[in-house]
């Protein structure tokens, strides 16, 4: 009866963190590779060049000298899918069509801008608008709200970069440690399953008869 009872319960542990673990470990690697970025562009409107282009340029370089994710420029984006569906995307921001744009290319977080000139003072450039990310995994949208003159933009870039480019690396690097917590606690169960076994081996043995034996541990005789 001992020996059946430590291998039913060494099963049972086994049994137990398989279909505990199993769906966390799933989950866990489905995240754990490098996240797809596109940045799929912006709205701008009554900026002047040289303003435009350079404001673009500014956002894409943002957004690509991150290292730990693969990146998509809207060159890449415009080439992968139809521009009207982009342009609509950047205009309503409907979950729906960002999710279908971001299906289409294979991406995990969309970024996309909208900013307006605001400016009374003639040769000045007020942005006026926001920096959104999508993310396709909880189909959340989050925003950085701009209110500058183009002339000090870096400041609103250093804020989007803090509050949406590096959050993306902080979801990547929990993915990795709940992967190291899930084999951890596999490991750690494991050991506590031979120690069972072994202890069960000692008190039991493989015999129970005779003057050498012990009988069932749980018995008193």
């Amino acid at each position: 009866m001992g020996k059946l009872r430590q291998q039913t319960v060494a099963l049972y542990l086994a049994g137990t963190v398989f279909l505990t673990l199993a769906p966390t470990v799933s989950l866990a690697e489905k995240g754990a590779g490098k996240p797809v970025v596109a940045f799929i562009g912006a709205e701008l409107e009554g900026i002047p060049e040289p303003h435009h282009k350079r404001l673009l340029e500014r956002l894409d370089n943002l957004f690509s000298e991150q290292k730990g994710y693969l990146y998509m420029g809207p060159e890449a984006v415009i080439s992968s899918v139809d521009h009207s569906m982009v342009m609509k995307a950047l205009a309503t921001r409907e979950k729906e069509l960002l999710l279908a744009l971001a299906d289409t290319i294979g991406a995990d977080y969309l970024f996309m801008a909208k900013l307006k000139n605001r400016s009374d003072e003639p040769g000045r450039v007020m942005l006026v608008g926001d920096v959104a990310r999508f993310d396709c995994s909880n189909g959340q949208l989050y925003r950085v709200e701009v209110l500058k003159y183009v002339e000090n933009v870096g400041v609103e870039l250093a804020r989007i970069r803090l509050n949406l480019v590096d959050t993306i690396m902080e979801d990547t690097k929990a993915s990795a440690n709940t992967i190291l917590w899930v084999f951890a606690t596999i490991a750690f169960l494991g050991a506590l399953m031979l120690l069972l076994l072994k202890t069960e081996v000692k008190l039991g043995g493989e015999g129970t008869g005779g003057d050498g034996g012990t009988g069932d541990p749980t018995m008193i005789q």
